[in-house]
This record gives structure tokens, C-alpha cells and sequence, in this order.
């Protein structure tokens, strides 16, 4: 009786399996993920998307902060993919637990091949070949630190992360990643993304990093969860530390595109961006006077040249220099001020700010 019930549960089970392998209308797909790269098979129903062509030359880079990843952001990855679009998403920084292909399960006609890489994998035939065959990438979610020792230890490339870097520079392939496969995409990777981490690097000077991919072609650090887990205090800690001079704090659900052609980056659908400029004077023991402006969905920014443009559809208002609103965080006090240059924009009247241009900041223990 009991090998009767466990047969029935095994049984149970393998239905259970193929019903969520499932693809709607396209019958059961069957995804065999017993092995560090394996494929899921395309969808025939879905969402199309309109491609746009790839040229040789750099790609574009899609950088999202976590949390909700959101239709269209996945859209906009799977177009800058090109005509025929093959996807490789690299689940490596979250140990392959991740269904990770789900992201972008909605589409229809995207092979999708997915990667679970340990660092003895990086020079792999295999998954070199599979590299070389994506139009684009995309980096979960998870641990950063896996990700730079999986792919970059020491600062220098694998042959995994050296087959991505081609494809991206020379033919035009879109990278992207959410959250920890956002951050790496600088030359430095913040190793903690723990709320309680601003506190840490203010008052305590512990703020764990790793070396990024460098991608941006710019010194430019960037940060996800950034409004969410309140990672200001320790973004000013790593500028300063680091000496570079901007970083980009992107929230939760929300993306920057950064175009192949070199023109200002895009703040896509979602929450808010903000840009954190450091002063020549800044030290890991006085982090005040920072510059900093927040953006939102539609806005376009050069990170080096601090130029903005903000989206049409806000206005400037008639007062500028409305109270900043940050949330507290125990253990450290934010200042804001205003400048001359500071300018506040919204579409939807005075009361709510969705850009502010040109403040400053700064943060101590308390």
C-alpha cells in the first residue's frame, strides 16, 4: 500500500512538472535543467516585439534595479536583441534557484538559453559556444560577489565574461541584468545591498565591493534597490572611497537604458533614478556636499557632463527648492540643500516632485 501511494505521488508529481513547463496554446514545453546551460524552448503564442537591428559596434546596456521587472523592460531588452532574437540569461548570482527565464516567458519566438555557471565553467567549449551564439545577455538577480568571482576574479576576464564583452562591443549585443546584474556592470560592484548597509559604511567604514565587468566604457558606479533599501549613504561612502566621481542609484522597478551610439542614457518605465555626483573634497570620513538630482521615467542624462533633459511632459514649477523628503534611517542624519542651479519639475502639479535637479547632500553618523 505504501509503494501504491508513493507511486501515485510520483505520478502527481511528473503531471504537476510538465503542467508548469506549460506554454499556453503552444502545448507542454519540456525544459530539461539538469545541466549548466540548457535551453527553453521559443513560445509560438505571446507577446511580439518589433525588433530593432543590430549593427556592429557597441550594444546597449539595460541596467534594472530589482524588485518588479516589468513587462516592458523585458520588451525593450528582447528588441535591442535583434531581428531573431537569443536571449543567454545567466543565473549564476542567485545559484541557478531561480526560474529566471520566467522574466521573459511572455514573448513569443525568443530562444531563451539559460546559464548556471560555477567559476570551473567559464572556459567550457560549451558555454563558450552558447555565449557567442546570444544576441543578448541578461544577469539575475542574487549575490554580485558570485558574479565578479565567477566572471571577472582579480579584476581580469574570463573566457566567459571575454566571449560577453565581444558580442557586446564589437556586434552590437545588448547586456542587461536586474538588481545584482545591474551592479557589476561598472568597474566596481558594491558586495551588500542589505538596508542596513549605509549605516555600516558611515559610521563604521564596512562597505564590501568586488571588481564590476566595466561595460560602461565611464567611471560610473552603479547601485540597485537604491530608494527602497536607502543605499545613499553608502553609494557617498564608495565615491569617495573608490574615487569616482558619479554614480546611479536606480530604485526598484525601474531601468536605464544606456545606448550603444554613445547619446544620453534613458530613464525607462518605473519608480526613480538618482544621480550622485562627488566632490574633489569628499573623504570615507566626510561625506558632505554631494551633488545629487532624481530623476524620473522620460528623463535623459549624460552621467560625465551632468547635462539632463527632462521628459516634455513635466513642467518646471514657479518655486523650486521644495523640502527634500528622505526616508530615516537610524544611525546616520542626511542634510539636503539647495543651490542656484537647483530646478524641481512635475506633470502632475506642486505638490509632488517627480525631478529635482542640482541639490546637495550630505550624511554623518549620529
Amino acid at each position: 500500500m505504501i509503494v501504491d501511494r508513493m507511486i501515485r505521488a510520483s505520478a502527481l508529481l511528473c503531471l504537476l512538472l510538465l503542467a508548469a513547463c506549460a506554454g499556453g496554446k503552444s502545448g507542454v514545453r519540456v525544459i530539461n535543467a539538469s545541466t549548466a546551460v540548457y535551453d527553453v524552448p521559443s513560445k509560438t503564442n505571446g507577446t511580439a516585439v518589433q525588433p530593432i537591428a543590430q549593427r556592429d559596434g557597441r550594444g546597449s546596456l539595460v541596467l534594472h534595479g530589482g524588485g518588479i521587472f516589468r513587462h516592458e523592460i523585458a520588451a525593450d531588452i528582447i528588441a535591442l536583441a535583434g531581428a531573431n532574437p537569443h536571449l543567454c540569461l545567466i543565473d549564476t548570482a542567485d545559484n541557478g534557484q531561480g526560474q529566471i527565464y520566467r522574466f521573459f516567458d511572455d514573448f513569443r519566438d525568443v530562444r531563451l538559453s539559460v546559464l548556471n555557471l560555477q567559476p570551473s565553467d567559464t572556459g567550457r567549449p560549451d558555454v563558450l559556444a552558447a555565449l557567442r551564439s546570444c544576441t543578448g545577455f541578461f544577469f539575475g538577480g542574487g549575490d554580485p560577489q558570485r558574479l565578479s568571482e565567477t566572471f571577472r576574479p582579480r579584476g581580469r576576464d574570463t573566457p566567459a565574461l571575454a566571449a560577453i564583452r565581444e558580442r557586446f562591443e564589437r556586434h552590437g549585443a545588448v547586456v542587461s541584468g536586474s538588481s545584482a546584474g545591474a551592479m557589476v556592470a561598472g568597474p566596481v560592484t558594491l558586495c551588500e545591498c542589505g538596508a542596513h548597509s549605509s549605516v555600516l559604511a558611515v559610521t563604521r567604514g564596512e562597505l564590501f565591493k568586488a571588481p564590476g565587468f566595466d561595460l560602461l566604457g565611464e567611471a560610473v558606479l552603479i547601485d540597485a534597490h537604491f530608494f527602497a533599501r536607502g543605499l545613499l549613504g553608502r553609494h557617498m561612502f564608495a565615491l569617495a572611497r573608490d574615487r569616482l566621481p558619479v554614480g546611479i542609484g536606480i530604485d526598484e522597478d525601474t531601468a536605464v537604458l544606456v545606448p550603444g551610439d554613445g547619446g544620453p542614457w534613458v530613464v525607462l518605465a518605473g519608480k526613480s533614478v538618482a544621480v550622485v555626483r562627488m566632490p574633489a573634497a569628499a573623504r570615507m570620513d566626510s561625506l558632505h556636499h554631494f551633488g545629487i538630482s532624481i530623476l524620473s521615467p522620460g528623463d535623459r542624462f549624460d552621467p560625465t557632463t551632468n547635462d539632463v533633459r527632462v521628459a516634455a511632459q513635466r513642467q518646471r514649477l514657479s518655486q523650486d527648492g521644495f523640502p527634500m523628503k528622505w526616508p530615516a534611517v537610524e544611525g546616520i542624519k542626511y542634510t539636503f540643500s539647495t543651490t542656484p542651479d537647483t530646478a524641481d519639475y512635475s506633470a502632475v502639479g506642486p505638490k509632488l516632485i517627480e525631478t529635482t535637479l542640482n541639490r546637495v547632500v550630505s550624511v554623518d553618523p549620529l
